[in-house]
């Protein structure tokens, strides 16, 4: 029995030290590139901006991390024109996986970060004026988002870290005339537990 509880806490030790639980939280100020079934542009949505959350694992392999779990995001935007002003509140809900590299000599502080975020619009109202519209039921919002990211992190004590990201939003599902793609800035603060 003993050898028994000897071998489980080596085992929990190695997998507490090799995985990492994080909660990461910060603002995302997304613009819009919006194309009309002829392909003009819409020139009156301005960026809006949101919060995201992030959840999940972390392990550390070689001196280098990679963390996966759940997000979600608010990727929001306003708009109008001389007669009527817009808003877009759009949550999406996502499964990601973010590769870190050290950049720094000792290999503790400075990262760059390569990512990829797969996720679906949970959430969407279009403010106009007075009236709201679901956007859920429009095919550009529609279907699976591949979004990739990359940008830098400082990480400022073990548990705390500051970064800013760059996302882009993409939907290879969208089979309609009119095309939405985005991109956020992302500033957030990441907690390692």
């Amino acid at each position: 029995m003993k050898k028994l509880i000897v071998i489980m806490c080596i085992f929990s030790a190695s997998v507490m030290y090799g995985q990492d639980v994080f909660i990461e939280t910060g603002l995302n100020l997304t613009e819009y590139n919006y194309k009309d079934p002829q392909g003009n542009n819409n020139d009156n949505i301005s960026p809006g901006a949101g919060y995201y959350l992030r959840a999940g694992l972390g392990n550390i392999i070689d001196n280098n991390f990679l963390y996966y779990g759940l997000s979600i995001q608010k990727y929001n935007a306003t708009g109008g024109n001389n007669t009527d002003s817009y808003q877009w509140d759009v949550t999406h809900l996502g499964a990601f996986a973010d590769y870190m590299l050290p950049l720094d000599d000792r290999g503790e502080s400075v990262f760059f970060t390569g990512g990829l975020e797969l996720s679906m619009m949970i959430n969407g109202n279009q403010k106009i004026g007075g009236q709201s519209f679901n956007l859920s039921e429009y095919d550009e919002f529609k279907g699976l988002w591949i979004n990739p990211k990359l940008g830098f992190s400082y990480r400022a004590f073990q548990a705390v870290e500051v970064g800013y990201f760059f996302q882009f939003g993409l939907n290879p599902m969208n089979s309609s005339e009119e095309k939405l793609s985005f991109v956020t800035h992302k500033i957030g603060i990441k907690l390692n537990l």
